[in-house]
């Protein structure tokens, strides 16, 4: 009775190399080779392209508590206000950027910052993308970090992101500097952090200098067209107040600052005199 059951259960179901032996109410799964390695072989990429869409690799971003920790770390704290925030204008390539050079970014935080559209980092992680420079605090619960980040052309680009160390949030980040010309057209912003009404807060001051270069007048003609932005901070955010602000200030003082950077020199040529603040505009010793 015993071998009549197995012979009359044991069935083999073959398809593509694969058996299913049923006994006695158990069930084995075994593969058979059916065929030669280099045969075999040529099946490989189909079936990693079907795995791979079957269980995609992912990279997940660090967490905003993870960025503010590493943006700690590589960033300078500012010493002193007011203070200039600026690109210099450099002719070397690429380009050198002096005291807003910064540290770079890893790669691994790229992930987080690619949920900024104008970074491009979702296109590329090549290395260089990315550095930390200064951070300041406006309170124990604001915390403020400037990132030289990829502008138009270049990592040309100063934005400043806040950091809220109760909910552990980032608010979304405010562009305080670019440098950048192409096709007749230049583009230079640049702005002060400093208290503009004396509530203990720190306050900013944006000018943004536009100049288009008629290309087709052999002449060359230049248009120059200047605007300010002035923000506030108001409880949790930078809100911007320019009307309000501007009959208050003496523009004269925000007198944007240019300078080249000599590759190999230790120190920075001046190419117009801007105000005195806080060794941002200073001229490093020789």
């Amino acid at each position: 009775m015993k071998n009549f059951l197995k012979s009359t259960l044991n069935k083999n179901v073959g398809h593509a190399g694969f058996h299913i032996k049923i006994v006695i109410g158990k069930i084995y799964l075994h593969y058979e080779m059916r065929t030669d390695l280099p045969k075999l072989l040529r099946y490989v990429p189909f079936w990693f392209v079907i795995l791979s869409f079957l269980f995609p690799v992912t990279v997940n971003a660090l967490t905003d508590l993870e960025i503010y920790k590493l943006l700690s770390e590589k960033s300078e704290e500012i010493k002193a206000f007011p203070f200039h925030v600026y690109i210099p204008e450099t002719k070397d390539h690429p380009p050198q950027y002096g005291i807003f050079q910064g540290q770079e970014l890893p790669i691994s935080s790229y992930s987080f910052f690619s949920q900024i559209p104008h970074y491009n980092l979702t296109d590329s992680q090549e290395p260089g993308e990315l550095f930390a420079t200064y951070k300041f605090s406006l309170d124990d619960h604001w915390k403020c970090f400037l990132l030289r980040v990829p502008g138009m052309y270049f990592v040309a680009q100063i934005d400043l992101w806040v950091f809220d160390t109760k909910k552990e949030k980032w608010l979304k980040p405010l562009p305080l500097a670019e440098y950048w010309g192409d096709a007749g057209y230049e583009i230079d912003a640049q702005t002060w952090i400093e208290d503009l009404n004396k509530s203990g807060f720190l306050d900013l001051v944006t000018r943004i200098e536009e100049k288009e270069t008629n290309l087709d007048d052999p002449n060359y003609p230049e248009e120059m067209k200047r605007t300010e932005h002035i923000y506030i901070w108001e409880k949790d955010r930078f809100k911007e107040e320019t009307e309000k602000y501007i009959p208050k200030l003496d523009l004269k003082k925000y007198e944007l600052y240019k300078i080249d950077f000599k590759e190999n020199d230790n120190f920075y040529k001046k190419k117009k005199k801007g105000p005195k603040t806080n060794g941002a505009h200073e001229a490093p010793a020789n």
